[in-house]
Order: structure tokens, then C-alpha cells, then sequence
């Protein structure tokens, strides 16, 4: 129960510190000032390094304060198991396809890529790409990992699954409706592919198809956008 509690404080900690600093006035006027605008290529590269630090640090601080086994779950195992890629193939046939036909309305643009520059060069693409990996790593320790496998023993995977799903869309919220309704599915999928392999590299490597299947898609559809070789 103490993991438990204890993976529920980090989600909603990390993600109230990570929305607080990187939505706030304070700092789109500082990205202003340092980049020229606050989606700006560094002032995003940024906010994904604040994610990886407040998603993956108070589990591994409230692990050590609290001498708790909420970390002690082996997350990263099982990487070779072919349900791994039998579950992120498929997943993939159906994202891709979903965000091309997303990149086509206007709304979707005004929003993807989340980096606003006008030109963008390799290196660009490149440092996104490991940014968003970087980023997504954590967040998906963070929900599918710790949340998750600590609320397995308190609560029985439908509870669990359910419980992770409200908390996924609750911290979509910032983010839009489409995206609340949108994380529903997705968590549900998740938890059980997650579940059903016995680690978080499902669920990574989905989340890393569906953000940069999106940011390339929308980076090559975007009217004042272009890739610079």
C-alpha cells in the first residue's frame, strides 16, 4: 500500500511541478528572451528535459526516503519478448495511419510540431527525436512503471487499469479536450499490453511512434515549417 501511495503522490506531484513551470507566463517570457519565441526549438528541448527530471526523480527520492519497494519492480526486463513487438507493430499499423489523417486538419497544425521554428535543419530533427525518447522514457516509468505495477497488488488489474487511465487523461487536461478523450483508449491499451508483457517497453515504444510519427508527419505537412538539408 505504501508504493502504492507513494506512486500516486509522485504522478501528481511531478506532473503539477511540470505543467506549473513549463506552462507558466514566467517561463515563455524567459524562452522569449534566451530563444526568440517559447517554442522555440530550445525553449521545447527544455521543457522535455524538465519532464524527464520531474517524472523520473521524486520515484527514485521517495524510494530512498521511504527505504519503499516502489522501484523495485523489473521494468525494463523483458525487452526481448516477442509479444513486445507483436504488441508495438500493431499498434503502430493503427497510430500512424490515425495521425496522417490528423495532420490534415488545421487545428492539429496549430499545435504539432510542438517546435515552431520556421527551418528546421537535421540536427533539429535529430535532438528532437532523442528528446522526445528521453522524455517519454520517464513518463512512461512513471505511469506505466511505477504507478501502475505498485497498483496492481492493492487494487487487481481492472482497478488498476481503470485507476491509470483516469489519472492519464486527468494530466492530459492542460493539454485539451481532444486529447483527454484521446488518452482513454490509448491508456486502456496500454495497461494491458503493459500488463500482459510484464514491463513498460510496450507502452514506450508506442508512445515513441505515436510523438514522432506526429512531429514528422506535421513537420513535412506544415505550410511554414520546412526541413532544411
Amino acid at each position: 500500500m505504501q508504493a502504492f501511495l507513494l506512486a500516486v503522490f509522485c504522478v501528481l506531484a511531478g506532473f503539477y511541478a511540470y505543467y506549473r513551470i513549463t506552462d507558466s507566463t514566467s517561463y515563455a517570457q524567459w524562452a522569449s528572451r534566451r530563444f526568440g519565441h517559447p517554442q522555440a526549438a530550445g525553449a521545447v528541448y527544455l521543457r522535455r528535459l524538465a519532464g524527464v527530471l520531474l517524472f523520473a526523480g521524486p520515484p527514485l527520492i521517495a524510494a530512498s526516503l521511504f527505504k519503499s519497494e516502489l522501484i523495485r519492480h523489473p521494468f525494463f526486463q523483458k525487452i526481448q519478448d516477442p509479444a513486445v513487438g507483436y504488441w508495438t507493430l500493431g499498434l503502430a499499423g493503427l497510430l500512424i495511419p490515425f495521425n496522417f489523417l490528423a495532420s490534415t486538419k488545421s487545428k492539429t497544425l496549430e499545435v504539432y510540431p510542438q517546435i515552431r521554428d520556421k527551418e528546421w535543419g537535421i540536427p533539429t530533427l535529430f535532438t528532437s527525436a532523442l528528446a522526445w525518447i528521453a522524455y517519454l522514457l520517464a513518463y512512461e516509468w512513471l505511469f506505466r512503471g511505477v504507478l501502475f505495477f505498485s497498483s496492481l497488488p492493492v487494487l487487481g488489474f481492472w482497478k488498476a487499469t481503470l485507476f491509470n487511465i483516469a489519472l492519464y487523461a486527468l494530466v492530459h487536461i492542460p493539454k485539451g479536450r481532444a486529447e483527454v478523450i484521446g488518452s482513454i483508449p490509448l491508456g486502456l491499451v496500454l495497461c494491458v499490453a503493459t500488463y500482459q508483457s510484464g514491463s513498460i517497453w510496450v507502452a514506450f515504444f508506442t508512445h515513441v511512434v505515436l510523438a514522432l510519427s506526429m512531429e514528422w508527419i506535421t513537420l513535412y505537412r506544415h505550410p511554414e515549417i520546412q526541413l532544411k538539408a
